[in-house]
Order: C-alpha cells, then sequence, then structure tokens
C-alpha cells in the first residue's frame, strides 16, 4: 500500500518529512511531496508502482536496496532543485544588471550626442577640462 502526503510548499512539510521524503511506516509506503514536486515524483515512481502491480504490495519489502535507492533518488532531485532555484535567481539578478547597465550606457550615449559631459566619475576629474591659458 502507498500513501502520499500533499502540502503547497516544502515549508509545510515537517522536518522529519523533508528527511525522510519515501518510506514505510506501519506497512504503508509513504510519499511526502509538494504540489511542484508532486509530478516528477510520481514519474519516478512509476516504474516501481508498475512493479508492485505485477508483484504484489510487499515488492518493495522484498527489495530494501531499492527502496533506500529511491529514498536516495528523492534527496537528489531535492538538491537539484534546490540548485536550479538559486542559477534561476542568479539568470534573474544577470538580466536586472544587464537591463540597469543598458540604461545607463544609453543615457551617457544619450548625453555625449547632446554635447553635454559626462558625470564626474568617483575619486577623479573624468570629463573635466583644464585651462592653459591660451
Amino acid at each position: 500500500m502507498v500513501g502520499v502526503i500533499v502540502t503547497r510548499e516544502e515549508t509545510q512539510l515537517r522536518s522529519s518529512d523533508r528527511e525522510c521524503r519515501w518510506g514505510q511506516k506501519d506497512g504503508i509506503w509513504l510519499l511526502r511531496s509538494t504540489r511542484a514536486w508532486l509530478q516528477r515524483d510520481l514519474e519516478v515512481l512509476k516504474p516501481v508502482f508498475e512493479r508492485m502491480r505485477i508483484e504484489g504490495a510487499d515488492f518493495l519489502q522484498k527489495n530494501a536496496a531499492l527502496a533506500e535507492e529511491i529514498r536516495r533518488t528523492f534527496v537528489d532531485l531535492d538538491e537539484i532543485d534546490k540548485e536550479l532555484k538559486k542559477a534561476g535567481n542568479a539568470i534573474e539578478k544577470a538580466k536586472t544588471a544587464t537591463a540597469n547597465y543598458h540604461t545607463r550606457l544609453s543615457g551617457l550615449c544619450d548625453g555625449a550626442g547632446q554635447g553635454k559631459k559626462p558625470p564626474a566619475a568617483s575619486g577623479g576629474e573624468f570629463g573635466t577640462s583644464v585651462a592653459t591659458g591660451d
């Protein structure tokens, strides 16, 4: 027998649930998942469910090594998911920085086209001319 606990987000899972998202309790195999993970988790378990259907409900009890490998797979997938979120955040920050620099450079180019002096850079006198007295 298999049961599934689904929460909206990861923070709603108890820490004990996050540590063992796939495991057996009282003869029932329990998947602890979130809405975002559920489709992925079911895809991982699809071949296991098929074997359980063919070989019987005690398939995983007989194959403890397979059950442990599934448990490790979920941990790995969760780590990959965290890294993808970090990468997504980094990409968004890079997009924002690029847009800011684009705007800044456009302003500098527009100012140069109108004969304006660029703003002085911090720590220097960039854009100022020295009168020679000629």
